[in-house]
């Protein structure tokens, strides 16, 4: 079971955790706590302790907190959101003090590499090489092929978001979009082309063509200009981890949940999707 706190009580565990962190760090999502606990206590290396974070259960509770949290205090802190969907709609960063906005979807997409998948089979298969295991689960080509799917799915997801309508768009799951419940290589492009169509009726019976059209005009301009890859403007949470977990469980026998997946993945991942990130936290470390 998942505990919610109110911000009073955020406020007060921060408290209580100073003395075992040399940083206050605030998240949106209470699923991910021990993800970026891994993923910064790595980036921090021996210097400073991280064991725990804050999950402030939203992404405006974060922005609220942040914005009301500006002034000197004596005490490192950074307050951590997912880029989302701002990211392909080109909405701009808050200019807030103590504050990072991924340059990725989430946090999952920060983990899920082929490189962490691999390293994590191995745990479940010790016999076997990283290069057979590597061979083995192709984790890039599924990637690869995910992207080059998904990514026209997510362009439109964005030209809806940016509309500000109120149509299912990144909970719908990826696994609905498989021919093969058990196989992450099923991606099928005729399911997503009918996803497309589906939401495409949605979004014409709510607004005139043309603010679609132009909404889509604008999310292809913001994809054109953008350095950030393609693969991380797709969802880890909800699309891309989903399908390194398939992959994982059918062909390396690895059962776990998505969450305790990320968090493994978190120990062995490169530190090279969001290089900003690993400077804005010790940039943190060091601010008052």
């Amino acid at each position: 079971m998942i505990l919610r706190h109110s911000p009073r009580t955020n406020r007060a565990q921060a408290r209580l955790l100073q003395s075992y962190n040399d940083i206050d760090v605030f998240v949106e999502d209470i699923a991910t706590q021990n993800l970026y606990v891994r993923l910064f206590s790595r980036m921090l290396g021996n210097r400073r302790t991280l064991t725990s974070v804050i999950p402030l259960d939203g992404r405006q509770n974060v922005l609220d907190r942040c914005a009301a949290d500006q002034l000197p205090r004596g005490r490192p802190r950074i307050y951590v959101i997912d880029g989302d969907l701002d990211l392909l709609t080109g909405a701009p960063r808050p200019r807030l003090k103590y504050f990072y906005r991924l340059k990725a979807y989430c946090s999952e997409n920060l983990v899920s590499t082929e490189h962490a998948a691999t390293l994590v089979a191995q745990e479940g298969r010790p016999s076997d090489t990283y290069a057979t295991l590597k061979k083995l689960l192709a984790i890039d080509d599924i990637l690869v092929e995910a992207e080059r799917r998904l990514f026209p799915l997510f362009v439109l997801y964005a030209a809806v978001h940016r509309l500000g309508l109120s149509v299912i768009t990144v909970g719908y799951p990826v696994i609905r979009l498989l021919t093969s419940p058990d196989d992450p290589a099923s991606l099928s492009p005729d399911r997503i082309r009918a996803r497309m169509r589906d939401v495409l009726r949605e979004v014409e019976a709510a607004v005139p063509r043309a603010a679609y059209v132009a909404s889509k005009r604008a999310i292809r301009k913001q994809v054109a200009t953008t350095r950030i890859r393609h693969s991380e403007l797709i969802s880890g949470k909800a699309y891309l981890l989903p399908l390194i977990q398939l992959q994982l469980k059918r062909l390396a026998g690895i059962q776990c949940s998505k969450s305790t997946l990320s968090v493994r993945l978190a120990t062995h991942c490169e530190m090279n999707v969001d290089t900003g990130l690993e400077r804005a936290l010790k940039q943190a470390v060091r601010s008052r």
